[in-house]
């Protein structure tokens, strides 16, 4: 009995040290993790975010093109082990460059790549995102929607801002909300926020 209990009693105090122990990772350790991050969000231009990182916070500042991006550079920031918190001071800008600066800037960051070999790609630049407004993009997407035979568009409701779809309303199940959001995407839209709930449960969770 005294044996258990001395046992017992090494396991809560291994168990409260274990929890008191610092976290592993340094500043510059979550710093290069939450820009390894960012690169893998195809929706986030992680080129032109700065990261920092002090006692587990991080900072991240420059700019993006539409409000999604923003939200989703934060939410996969607040996801990397060690982060403690986020400072957004991201800004959302639409850019004015012209289609060959961005081809020279996109050039000249493979170049500094060591992983790619530059010479190799062929980069063309065609700025889709800024060819349409709100309100068309808006209403190709409700096009999309009424003559695809995989959504019943009467149970949808669409919202574009700077070219960001949410939609909302219900349906019937995941392949239906899967047709959604690509008729969306197919629309024009940059980015789907989806808000769709499923009638039939059995049809999965998104």
């Amino acid at each position: 009995m005294h044996v258990a209990g001395f046992t017992c009693g090494i396991w809560l105090a291994f168990g409260a040290l274990a929890a008191a122990a610092p976290n592993d990772l340094d500043d510059r350790d979550i710093t290069l993790a939450v820009e390894s991050r960012l690169l893998v969000e195809d929706a986030v231009p992680s080129h032109r975010i700065d990261v920092s990182t002090q006692d587990g916070i991080v900072t991240l500042s420059g700019s993006v093109n539409h409000y999604y991006a923003k939200l989703l550079a934060k939410m996969a920031t607040e996801s990397v082990k060690g982060v403690v918190g986020v400072i957004d001071h991201i800004e959302v800008q639409s850019t004015d460059r012209l289609d060959s600066r961005i081809r020279s800037d996109v050039i000249s960051k493979l170049m500094l790549d060591p992983v790619t070999d530059a010479f190799d790609i062929d980069v063309d630049v065609d700025d889709p995102f800024n060819a349409k407004t709100d309100r068309e993009i808006r209403e190709d997407i409700q096009d999309q929607l009424r003559w695809s035979p995989f959504v019943d568009s009467d149970d949808i409701t669409v919202e574009v801002h700077s070219g960001v779809a949410t939609l909302k309303g219900s349906v019937n199940d995941w392949n239906e909300l899967k047709s959604a959001r690509e008729s969306a995407r197919d629309g024009g839209a940059v980015a789907v926020i989806n808000k769709l709930s499923i009638n039939d449960a059995s049809g999965g969770d998104e």
